[in-house]
């Protein structure tokens, strides 16, 4: 995408990127995921378990959530969090919520 990101709007998509996707930045509290089809989360895991309640609630059944590093208290990730090959301990959570 060529435009750079604003928090009230994300990035403003060229007609190239029409479909694509729509890049987000917004705050932890006030943010209204409800449209999100994937919600990408990097947050230490004291704030994710904060988050747990809101996600399932505002995402619809199917949408993916995604977090490297760091798990979300008891949500069993749906892949392995190990990712292989990897030089270092590479993890990435991901999660779909349920329908």
């Amino acid at each position: 995408m060529t435009a750079l990101p604003r928090p009230d709007i994300g990035f403003a998509p060229t007609p190239a990127d029409a479909g694509v996707a729509l890049v987000k930045l917004a705050e932890l509290t006030p943010a209204d995921v409800c449209a999100a089809t994937v919600v990408f989360v990097y947050l230490l895991p004291h704030l994710n378990l904060r988050l747990r309640s809101r996600l399932q609630t505002q995402l619809r059944p199917g949408s993916r959530l995604v977090s490297p590093m760091f798990a979300m208290g008891g949500w069993v990730p749906d892949t392995p969090p190990h990712l292989e090959p990897s030089e270092e301990d590479s993890v990435l959570y991901r999660w779909r919520i349920p329908h």
